[in-house]
């Protein structure tokens, strides 16, 4: 349903920092939960908005990210829309390294980490917001370590300063 009113369910984790969406996007057990609490900890005021399928949305040529009732094994989930700032599909990794993704690598890793419908008509909605997400929306591949170094770098390379 949620498709078919234009929404992409990612499975993802969503923070709120400076009222921009991140998404730490992944399958099960590979980290998401951790790099956002990992932001809790760098700065308090950052809020979880969905810790597991946050729903993706345009209005007004603007992506956002807003909470969904499925919040996963925690109940880290809020009733807001975030500007979508970028997605992040996490690796772990003993260093932290970004690499941005074109749109040809891009499509795979979030049709991965989305539901599939099997009702072609559904199927062809959420591929055509896959596609303009994919090209208004940056998206990285993120080598992360499990540490607050993670946060500092990538806070440094998504905004070009490390908060002191």
């Amino acid at each position: 349903m949620a498709i078919m009113a234009g929404f992409i369910p990612l499975h993802a984790s969503a923070i709120n920092y400076q009222n921009e969406a991140i998404l730490f996007s992944a399958p099960s057990m590979t980290g998401k939960s951790t790099q956002a609490k990992l932001w809790q900890t760098f700065d308090p005021k950052i809020l979880i908005i969905n810790d597991d399928k946050p729903l993706l949305f345009i209005k007004n040529n603007t992506f956002y990210v807003q909470g969904s009732p499925f919040s996963g094994k925690t109940s880290e989930n809020m009733n807001i829309a975030i500007p979508l700032k970028t997605i992040l599909f996490i690796k772990q990794s003993s260093t932290n390294h970004l690499s941005l993704l074109d749109a040809k690598k891009a499509l795979p890793l979030v049709l991965k980490n989305t539901q599939k419908p099997k009702d072609l008509m559904v199927y062809e909605i959420l591929l055509s917001n896959i596609d303009h997400l994919i090209k208004n929306i940056p998206m990285y591949t993120y080598q992360v370590t499990k540490d607050v170094s993670a946060v500092t770098y990538l806070h440094q390379k998504l905004y070009k300063k490390v908060n002191s």
